[in-house]
């Protein structure tokens, strides 16, 4: 569905994020105040993919 950005664009989202792979690079793309969104769920999806072996860029 449709997300808004915090300058009011929105944002569709085609599908879900499919399980990422050994070897594969998230891009995590942050605006203003990136910590305000970091949620306990997002911060542990995060940690679990670097464990994996995905790259976070």
């Amino acid at each position: 569905g449709a997300v808004q950005a915090s300058n009011g664009m929105s944002v569709n989202a085609d599908s879900a994020l499919e399980p990422l792979k050994k070897g594969t690079t998230l891009l995590v793309v942050a605006g203003f105040e990136p910590l305000q969104f970091a949620t306990p769920a997002l911060q542990h999806w995060l940690r679990r993919l670097d464990h994996e072996c995905v790259t976070l860029a």
